[in-house]
């Protein structure tokens, strides 16, 4: 997400957004207050604000904001669907309240309590609050409950801000708006739980179906055609990339030899390869392997290398008893145990498309003295990165 867009998504990302597009409510209505909705009083310091706030505890700091704004007020009570008193249930924290209907007990006093409940209709009459209204509700569960106490001003309402909860009251809210003429313009300040990081709650924005912010049809203004044009052109060319890339036959092909590479030479995490020039004396090629296994053997990932090494000009059988030999001989004058070394496996006839497969598992060819240079440019493998014995033990893979 590009941080306009991330902007756009918070209050006073959609706050800015209808002030530029001219809105100016002459009263701002803070249902459920808390310890305050800054962006309400920011974005629009020039209206009328009432705050309304169940919980005593946070009125000294609504005092504090209520003093700061040119024309602000706050009521500490509860908005509900009549006026009169309701049981109020206060979260530990101080920081979440809802109203129940039944009354509390005697032990739970501490977190319940009964509080004055009034009807947003009826606030706005008495307090004489100027149309066009703009409304944030967070009630923690009882939205509906405070939009029903609010259908008169609900005609000259421009804005309604309210708290939604995927899992309960969202479709409530919904139904609600629209027998009320209104429609969902904007969603926000999406939050998720914390047990299984599903999307639980978010605020939703709503406007009058026929709301001047509908006006406009266009998706893009005639001016920036062009520019959305090129846009998705290239968007729609980075989709056919991609597939061409990674869902190809080729592709296909290719990954199934690698798949089948993986399992017959034994790869495992680091993969290198070595071209031993087998027409070399006898014990110049066990030199070369010797370094090569000795060094490797040095190595704390010992045991996470396959060692690959070619032998297109020499015959199976040959390769196989040399080897045996060559590692007889090691393990008896270095008195080396190779169990838990390196995999090391011989590299017969292939065609082009195995060892492309090989090649694009392989990490890195170790350079020898002795190579065979022919099989290294035939089998293309002077693409791979190279490392040079005595770098062997120190590069990392």
């Amino acid at each position: 997400m590009t941080g306009k867009n991330f902007y756009r998504a918070s209050l006073y990302g959609t706050l800015i957004h209808i002030r530029n597009l001219g809105f100016e409510p002459r009263t701002v209505i803070d249902v459920g207050a808390a310890l305050g909705t800054f962006a309400l009083y920011e974005v629009f310091p020039e209206s009328r604000h009432l705050l309304i706030e169940p919980i005593a505890e946070n009125e000294p700091y609504l005092a504090r904001i209520c003093r700061k704004l040119p024309k602000a007020e706050y009521i500490i009570a509860a908005a509900t669907t009549k006026s009169g008193t309701v049981n109020l249930t206060v979260h530990p924290g101080l920081l979440h309240s809802s109203v129940v209907d039944n009354p509390t007990t005697a032990d739970e006093n501490i977190y319940r309590r009964t509080v004055p409940g009034i009807t947003l209709d009826r606030i706005c009459r008495e307090r004489k609050l100027e149309k066009p209204y703009l409304i944030k509700i967070d009630v923690d569960g009882n939205e509906v409950d405070v939009l029903a106490s609010a259908t008169e001003i609900l005609k000259d309402t421009e804005y309604i801000i309210v708290e939604v909860t995927l899992f309960y009251q969202i479709y409530d809210v919904i139904d609600f708006m629209r027998t009320q003429g209104f429609i969902v313009y904007d969603i926000i300040n999406l939050e998720w739980r914390p047990s299984d990081r599903t999307l639980w709650q978010c605020d939703m924005a709503f406007v009058k179906e026929s709301s001047p912010f509908r006006k406009n049809r266009l998706f893009i203004e005639q001016e920036s055609a062009k520019v959305v044009e090129d846009y998705q052109i290239a968007y729609r060319q980075q989709f056919i990339d991609y597939i061409e890339k990674n869902y190809s036959d080729e592709d296909r092909t290719s990954l199934s030899n690698q798949i089948a590479i993986r399992d017959n030479f034994r790869l495992r995490d680091i993969n290198l390869i070595i071209f031993p020039d087998w027409n070399q004396s006898e014990e110049s090629v066990y030199q070369d392997f010797a370094s090569v296994i000795s060094t490797i053997l040095a190595r704390p990932d010992k045991s996470q290398i396959t060692l690959l090494v070619d032998t297109t000009n020499i015959s199976e059988e040959e390769a196989n008893m040399a080897l045996s030999s060559m590692m007889m001989n090691l393990m008896m004058e270095q008195d080396s145990d190779v169990a838990d070394g390196p995999e090391i496996t011989l590299i017969g006839q292939l065609n082009e498309g195995e060892w492309d497969a090989l090649l694009n598992c392989t990490n890195s060819r170790i350079v020898l003295e002795n190579e065979n240079r022919e099989a290294i440019a035939r089998v293309n493998a002077t693409n791979l990165p190279t490392c040079e014995l005595e770098n062997l033990s120190a590069i990392c893979f």
